[in-house]
């Protein structure tokens, strides 16, 4: 499974036509740039190809293979899985499992060091933070502007961090990362946070490490990030309302209405309320390490690279496959997403 549609794009901003796919680089080094080389275009490319491979193999296959690309995934009309679930889900109700984008692996000095299968994800939500006050002409500065009172919560909130919460599997993902990783201190901090026996407090002060790479720092916890901020009509005018707006990825065992409620404490500002966009979802199950798929991939990346770590992983973000879980259908990574040491991100065709 693999979704077609991709992230709006500013064209002014990119180096190359964001909609056709452009090769640069010489030799055995080039990237393909283009709007979905990595999410998700190229994974369901990259599926295509190994179907129409094994088409010529069908007659020695003992399980069936079906090919789902959907649309919608990245937001706007339910067209996408939730209206394959609601609408035709007899067509894919049998799958024992599924392969989705959302996993990683991780390069370094042309090695793959470690290869990351997502059984799991966080919950994708907007919370919105709604002032108001007394609006005016701007020749007369007022004490309850609503602009300087979103912009103080919002200022706030921002900086806050919400609880560590650690789970099943990142535990495991600590526990296996510490394995591979050079930095004396994030390997220690890894190590202890993931260690059984830690106590609160030992988990805090190694999150408290972690937390300032900022991938860790959104697996250890459920994290907000300020994507809009609306108000006012014109230069002149102090508006009445504004808003500004959280989207805040929830871990599965963390509770989004007690992280709006946080929210509200943190941004302390009487005329501004955060609330949550819509209602809590259900969270569906992880997917476990014990079928039979996984054990394949884990096997296959170790026969490609026997030196590699294999590590359940949890997405930070969010993707079709939760909508299987919650189906019942465990679903996990099957992407080709390469993260290089030093925060570039590459295709790895």
């Amino acid at each position: 499974m693999g979704h077609m549609d991709v992230v709006n794009v500013d064209s002014t901003k990119w180096d190359t036509p964001a909609f056709t796919p452009t090769l640069r680089g010489s030799g055995d080094v080039q990237y393909l740039y283009g709007r979905g080389a990595i999410d998700d275009k190229g994974m369901l490319a990259t599926a295509t190809a190994a179907l129409q491979q094994m088409v010529s193999h069908r007659d020695g296959m003992d399980r069936d293979i079906i090919f789902l690309a959907t649309a919608a995934e990245e937001g706007g009309p339910s067209i996408g899985i939730d209206w394959m679930i609601e609408k035709e889900f007899d067509l894919i109700k049998d799958a024992e499992f599924a392969l989705n984008e959302g996993g990683r692996v991780r390069i370094r000095d042309g090695k793959v060091v470690s290869v990351n299968i997502q059984t799991t994800e966080k919950l994708s939500y907007n919370i919105v933070a709604s002032a108001k006050g007394t609006s005016g002409h701007a020749s007369v500065p007022l004490p309850d502007n609503v602009l300087a009172a979103l912009s103080r919560a919002v200022s706030r909130v921002h900086e806050w961090k919400a609880p560590v919460k650690l789970n099943e599997i990142t535990r495991v993902y600590f526990a296996r990362l510490s394995r591979i990783e050079q930095d004396a201190t994030l390997k220690l901090a890894m190590q202890q946070v993931s260690a059984p026996n830690a106590t609160p407090a030992q988990i805090n002060r190694a999150a408290a490490i972690l937390s300032r790479e900022p991938l860790h720092n959104a697996v250890l916890r459920t994290g907000q990030s300020l994507t809009l901020m609306n108000g006012g009509i014109r230069n002149n005018v102090i508006p009445s309302e504004a808003t500004a707006t959280f989207n805040t990825r929830v871990l599965p065992n963390d509770d989004v209405t007690t992280i709006v409620a946080a929210m509200n404490r943190v941004g302390a500002e009487k005329q501004v309320t955060f609330a949550l966009s819509g209602a809590p979802r259900v969270v569906p199950p992880v997917s476990p390490v014990t079928t039979a798929l996984y054990q394949a991939m884990e096997s296959s990346a170790m026969a490609m690279v026997p030196t590699t770590t294999v590590i359940p992983f949890m997405s930070t973000g969010g993707t079709d496959g939760a909508a299987l879980r919650e189906k019942g259908i465990p679903t996990y990574w099957h992407s080709a997403d390469a993260a290089a040491d030093g925060g570039r991100i590459a295709h790895a065709w």
